[in-house]
């Protein structure tokens, strides 16, 4: 789930949850150093699969509403996701169901970004000098 892969940041990479920099909103995770910073978006709240999202809301109630909200998260995100990156961050954005799905692939994704950002790659939980 997203506490594995909170976990994980807090164990190993002494993440915290904070904000970068001047964004609107709190990023899930960042991880000092290396100007990484990890959300665990919701697949409802920010809008995975938008498209077919927004045909089953708009067969639902208070369709208007909830357009609109999903809708603003998207382009919320959509603009903290560019502020950050001009910022020199590196941003990473995961779907929550993917996370629940394999919270191990989740967590390397993160660690591979984290080492490469350090100038380190990884080799199966070693830490290597990159060339």
């Amino acid at each position: 789930s997203g506490k594995n892969v909170e976990a994980s940041l807090v164990a190993n990479w002494n993440a915290i949850p904070k904000k970068c920099n001047n964004t609107a909103r709190e990023t899930g995770y960042r991880v000092f150093g290396v100007r990484v910073a990890v959300f665990c978006d919701g697949d409802f709240w920010h809008g995975r699969n938008w498209e077919e999202l927004r045909v089953r809301l708009a067969q639902g109630t208070n369709a208007a509403y909830w357009t609109a909200k999903i809708e603003s998260n998207i382009e919320r995100d959509r603009l903290n996701t560019a502020l950050l990156e001009k910022q020199g961050w590196r941003v990473i954005r995961l779907w929550e169901t993917d996370i629940k799905r394999d919270p191990r692939a989740a967590a390397d994704m993160i660690r591979e970004i984290v080492f490469e950002r350090k100038g380190l790659r990884s080799t199966g939980g070693n830490r290597t000098q990159s060339k």
